[in-house]
């Protein structure tokens, strides 16, 4: 699987709260060999002709992009029709649906939840939707770029603290 990382997609929807305990639905997808994440949406009410809207956003977005992916793996919720495949079907991505009740097969989406949750909405009070995606828009900016960064930095003193040793 290591090998075809590079040609594979997870999306998924997860939820958050805001204060005045209305429930916002946020869709996004991950590019499983670079860890990027695309938020494509936040709403109040998801639908399927939502979803599909989303989905065609994002084929646009990574046009140029589009062309390497081959999977897209996602659950089995009703929002996710035959229509939303056929966005990814007519740019020849195969569309790998998760058996039911099984979120560890899309396991690389239902972590990054974890992480945006653990990392992010979980230590604020989110007020609206416009809210959340400003939030969501910084965090994600900083989990595509400056991570890499931090991994690249705390490799490379760590790299230098051996040499030190060995010396």
């Amino acid at each position: 699987m290591q090998a075809q990382t590079s040609t594979i997609l997870a999306t998924d929807f997860f939820q958050i709260e805001t204060i005045t305990l209305k429930r916002l639905y946020v869709s996004f997808v991950l590019e499983l060999d670079t860890r990027r994440v695309h938020i494509l949406g936040v709403t109040e009410h998801p639908t399927a002709a939502w979803a599909n809207q989303l989905a065609r956003n994002f084929l646009a977005d990574v046009s140029e992009q589009a062309d390497s992916f081959r999977y897209l793996i996602r659950d089995r919720d009703s929002i996710f029709t035959d229509a939303f495949d056929a966005v990814f079907t007519a740019e020849n991505i195969e569309i790998k649906k998760s058996a039911p009740q099984a979120p560890k097969m899309n396991a690389f989406a239902e972590r990054w939840v974890k992480t945006v949750r653990a990392e992010c909405t979980d230590r604020m009070l989110i007020t609206g939707d416009r809210h959340l995606r400003a939030v969501l828009n910084r965090y994600t900016e900083h989990y595509n770029v400056l991570r890499l960064f931090d991994f690249v930095g705390a490799c490379s003193r760590w790299w230098q603290a051996m040499g030190e040793r060995a010396g």
